[in-house]
């Protein structure tokens, strides 16, 4: 069932990233204790769109860069959703306080 919903979710990624949206969407699947990319290449505007499909495993996701901080205040847990847009260019790293060993690194350019 989840990944019919993953399978469902891809068209509307593959909608948003066409020509008449200036944004790009990077969609990170969470699954197996890990996420599907370590590493996003992304442009001032773009959204990073996070979705939870590991079962077992529960995350928290935060970023502690000056220019790109935010916190998952609550457990992100298999079905969730959620949606960061990059609002200035630079490097950072997106964290788990679950997972400390997990690491996804956004360069973001204009």
């Amino acid at each position: 069932m989840q990944r019919l919903v993953i399978a469902a979710l891809f068209p509307i990624a593959l909608f948003l990233n066409s020509p008449a949206f200036a944004q790009t969407v990077h969609a990170i699947v969470f699954d197996d204790g890990k996420a599907s990319m370590t590493e996003i290449n992304a442009k001032v505007g773009d959204i990073v769109a996070f979705y939870h499909m590991d079962e077992d495993e529960a995350h928290q996701l935060y970023s502690t860069d000056e220019d790109h901080k935010f916190d998952v205040k609550h457990i992100f847990k298999n079905g969730d959703h959620f949606d960061i847009q990059i609002s200035s260019p630079g490097s950072f790293d997106i964290l788990c306080h679950a997972m400390p060993h997990m690491k996804i690194t956004v360069n973001a350019s204009d």
